[in-house]
């Protein structure tokens, strides 16, 4: 008697490890894209996190000089200022503090001061940048 032989079937053992492969190589893409984007996440909050100090920083220093400010203007005479003043505190290369301030005469007969604007100015024109990071391997 002749054996019959069975046909093969479709899927084979060498198709499913062709799956195995493809998955496992999916997560691998899908790995790197996480760490990637997460690496670009810590370099920007970085980034942020050092603007925030150098501003706080200016904050303080303009602080200071308004204290100094008011002991100046608790000695002077009520004739003796401008009605509207400022000044700029630097923050970094292309940023500044702009404080504009204006006295005002007490009740008491002295001087006192208030705030009227307390904003960041760009002291250099923007120029912005087209240039693209892609990962490097």
């Amino acid at each position: 008697m002749t054996e019959k032989k069975r046909p093969t079937p479709f899927i084979s053992i060498g198709s499913s490890s062709l799956l195995v492969v493809f998955l496992v190589l999916s997560i691998m893409i899908f790995a790197v894209l996480s760490f990637v984007s997460a690496k670009n996440d810590y370099e920007y909050s970085l980034k942020m996190a050092s603007e925030k100090i150098a501003y706080y920083q200016a904050c303080n220093r303009a602080e200071e000089t308004l204290k100094t400010l008011s002991a100046d203007l608790a000695k002077a005479s009520p004739d003796s200022c401008s009605e509207r003043d400022g000044f700029l505190i630097p923050i970094d290369d292309t940023r500044s503090l702009s404080v504009a301030y204006e006295i005002l005469p007490q009740a008491s007969g002295g001087l006192t001061y208030r705030i009227t604007s307390w904003k960041v100015v760009m002291s250099q024109p923007w120029e912005g940048d087209d240039t693209l990071k892609l990962p490097t391997f």
